[in-house]
């Protein structure tokens, strides 16, 4: 019995054994002594799936390819100014653009693995604008021509008419793209210049599209560019139609200011003549009178009413009687009238410059008479102060001028004659001369 128990002892100690070495290998193997390598291993596989994912998606190439180039329209000017001769005309012009396509593709150097690590083709679409390259405009009216840079024309146009504004515009598109410079084509808008051309009807002075004109004087008036209906209306004188594109002014028998408007459908225009009366008269000396050892001197004078810059052919003139203021040897003369009867006389349509209008074949007679005296003769003067009226059709009479009826006798028997501006001068022993039809 004894020695059976020995035997169980002895094998039980190194069974513990057993069981400890196993339990402290265990132990160890699952023990912090190998944890940190494990660790370490792990780490390293992350980072190299991270490396992997960034690496596996490396941009192998990059395209561009133009899907739609943009492009850029005009739009025409919506007004269309209807202007007076001498106002600014404006009008502008606008675009539209229309935005392209371009489409980006990126391929990669691993594109088509599958799984975690696949990297597809991939595209975006951008959409360029083009870009202005130069805009410009041009302008025309009658002769009239003009041009500018940009999409809005001001311009003040001398030419009246119809007339027009063409805009024109130049783009270009970025890469890739045609990179060529476009056309966007052109637009037009229209306008008008409203003006009323002028002419005189009378020829002489050469001036005819004067706007300072004589009483009574006449003038054709024509509307240009008016559109529509067209009326006229004049502040002095006369118009004659009052509708249509043409009429013609009579200018009033008095100085005044006539503004000739012109209606049209959408507005008006107008335009002011001055109107001036006669200011005076010269005379040209035309045939001369004298009998030898008498003491008479005159001559015949061509007329002429001042001023020249304009006709007075719808004017009559007329000398208004006045009487003699003598001395001297003409003394017997004193108190005599110039004309008991004065006629009116009508001028003529031809102005000569430098003297005014002509009263054609009406000439003046300038003289002093022979006062039948005895030499020697007492020097002496007979004068006339002799008003001057003009008319224009009914009108009344009006004085626009005096002259002054001169003839002398002066010492060493020296004669002398004159007015206005006309003159002659002989000795009293001159010879005999006379003009055709001297009274």
């Amino acid at each position: 019995m004894s020695k059976k128990v020995l035997k169980i002892a002895g094998r039980r100690p190194m069974l513990l054994a057993l069981i400890i070495m196993a339990t402290l290998a265990f132990g160890i193997l699952f023990s912090g002594w190998l944890t940190p390598a494990r660790v370490k291993a792990q780490e390293g596989a992350v980072q190299q799936a991270v490396q992997q994912e960034t690496t596996n998606c490396e941009v192998a190439s990059t395209s561009s390819s133009c899907v739609t180039a943009g492009s850029i329209s005009l739009v025409a000017p919506t007004n269309s100014p209807v202007v007076c001769l001498g106002s600014s005309v404006s009008l502008s012009a606008s675009y539209l653009v229309t935005t392209g396509q371009v489409l980006v593709t990126t391929t990669y150097t691993n594109a088509g693995n599958s799984g975690a690590d696949a990297c597809p083709d991939t595209y975006s679409t951008n959409y360029p604008t083009p870009t202005i390259v130069s805009n410009w405009w041009t302008a025309s009216v009658g002769s009239y021509s003009t041009n500018g840079q940009g999409l809005t024309a001001s311009f003040t146009p001398t030419d009246c008419g119809s007339g027009s504004v063409t805009f024109y515009l130049n783009y270009q598109n970025s890469a890739p793209c045609d990179t060529n410079v476009q056309s966007a084509g052109s637009v037009s808008g229209s306008f008008n210049v409203v003006d009323i051309q002028h002419q005189c009807v009378a020829t002489t002075p050469t001036n005819q599209s004067r706007t300072t004109i004589g009483v009574g004087e006449q003038v054709n008036l024509t509307a240009c560019g008016a559109p529509g209906t067209i009326t006229w209306s004049t502040s002095a004188g006369s118009l004659s139609p009052t509708n249509g594109t043409y009429t013609t002014l009579t200018a009033p028998g008095n100085a005044a200011t006539a503004t000739v408007t012109v209606n049209y459908t959408s507005g008006s225009c107008a335009t002011g003549f001055s109107v001036i009366e006669p200011s005076g008269v010269n005379m040209v000396t035309n045939g001369l009178r004298h009998v030898i050892n008498r003491p008479d001197i005159g001559f015949h004078a061509l007329i002429y009413v001042a001023p020249d810059s304009v006709n007075f052919g719808a004017v009559s003139c007329i000398e208004v009687t006045n009487n003699a203021v003598c001395s001297g040897v003409y003394t017997p003369f004193n108190g005599y009238p110039h004309d008991a009867h004065p006629a009116s006389f009508p001028l003529s349509s031809t102005v000569v410059s430098g003297l005014g209008t002509s009263a054609g074949a009406v000439e003046d007679n300038i003289y002093s008479g022979d006062p039948g005296t005895a030499s020697p003769f007492a020097p002496g003067s007979i004068v006339y102060t002799i008003p001057w009226q003009f008319q224009v059709g009914t009108n009344a009479w009006k004085t626009f001028t005096t002259l002054t009826h001169n003839c002398s006798l002066g010492s060493g028997g020296v004669l002398n004659a004159s007015k206005a501006g006309a003159s002659w001068s002989c000795n009293v022993t001159s010879a005999t001369v006379s003009y055709p039809g001297q009274p």
